[in-house]
């Protein structure tokens, strides 16, 4: 598979991948991302903000969205068995997706 077709996904698809391939949750692709990106370990303020600013608004930062990518890119794998899973993996995004809405929901309720 192409890089051209990682580029292509969208970048909650392309981080969720990531984590569950790296056996990751979220919070440490940022973590790892941040490291990558940087060349620094991250202060818990700045990894906390942006993962609250994903949660809340769903803004990926650039640094997140190229690791996921290059890690896709160098790891095609992954891909194929998007393409294998077809409709079940999108089924399952939905899903994903609403769970982080509702999380988003709760986290406003106590601000």
């Amino acid at each position: 598979m192409s890089t051209t077709t990682t580029l292509q996904l969208n970048d909650l698809t392309a981080l969720h991948v990531t984590a569950v391939a790296l056996e990751l949750s979220e919070y440490q692709v940022f973590l790892h991302a941040y490291r990558d990106w940087f060349g620094d370990e991250p202060r818990e303020q700045q990894i906390d903000a942006s993962f609250g600013s994903y949660l809340r608004k769903g803004e990926i930062p650039i640094w997140v969205r190229h690791f996921a990518r290059c890690f896709l890119a160098a790891h095609p794998g992954y891909l194929r068995a998007l393409d294998v899973q077809g409709r079940g993996f999108r089924q399952a995004r939905a899903i994903v997706f609403i769970l982080l809405a509702m999380l988003a929901l709760s986290l406003l309720t106590l601000l």
